[in-house]
């Protein structure tokens, strides 16, 4: 089940480095690049056995991840308070701007790595074909 998170915040950073290659954002890619390498280093990180190095690895990249959601949140409301003229219309995708793609990939991979890394060990089982806790 750790494999299957780490994988999904993969696939939320990829779709920001997407997102971010088709708004022509150079930082944002510069950054989901190194997200998508880091979500898929801890996804081969958490396969079982899950301990030792392996494991600190996994909770350094969830850590990191945590702090960069901390920063780019204080960032995004430092800009959105600070005083400037009205912004220009962004380009949408699929009817959503670039910045919700690149905050959902932020928070989303964030929650995902951090419950990769974290989660108790057992916590989701497969008996006999179901999910169970």
């Amino acid at each position: 089940m750790r494999v299957w998170l780490a994988t999904a915040a993969v696939a939320l950073a990829l779709l920001a480095v997407l997102v971010s290659l088709l708004d022509n954002a150079q930082e944002a890619l510069a950054f989901f690049t190194v997200a998508t390498v880091a979500a898929g280093v801890q996804a081969r990180s958490v396969r079982e056995p899950f301990a030792g190095n392996r494991r600190r690895l996994a909770i350094g990249i969830a850590v990191l991840w945590l702090i960069a959601v901390i920063w780019i949140d204080v960032l995004l409301l430092m800009y959105q308070s600070a005083s400037r003229p009205p912004p220009e219309p962004e380009a949408t995708y699929l009817g959503l701007t670039a910045t919700v793609y690149h905050l959902v990939a932020l928070h989303g991979g964030a929650g995902l790595s951090a419950l990769a890394a974290f989660l108790p060990r057992g916590w989701f089982r497969v008996q006999e074909g179901r999910l169970t806790s």
